[in-house]
């Protein structure tokens, strides 16, 4: 039997972070703020951290940049509300 994944932890990693993911674009489709950020925060930095494993520069680049823009409105969030998760 042929296995899709020759090494169980980029398999771990990777249906993680898609967990996580789906997780984030669910709590953004029902407005539930700030988790929606930090769940989403959390699928990027393993989806990050693949890109790495795998060599892809640009699914590196994208999560760079998503991750930017998710620690920005995690970082507003927290300026505002005075607190980490209010």
């Amino acid at each position: 039997m042929r296995y899709l994944y020759t090494k169980p932890i980029e398999a771990t990693v990777e249906i993680s972070a898609t967990i996580f993911l789906i997780a984030g674009v669910s709590l953004n489709s029902y407005n539930i703020y700030p988790l929606n950020l930090y769940v989403n925060i959390v699928a990027n930095i393993l989806w990050f951290a693949l890109g790495i494993i795998w060599e892809k520069w640009s699914l590196i680049i994208i999560q760079i940049v998503v991750l930017g823009l998710y620690f920005a409105g995690a970082f507003r969030y927290m300026v505002e509300k005075g607190c980490f998760m209010c």
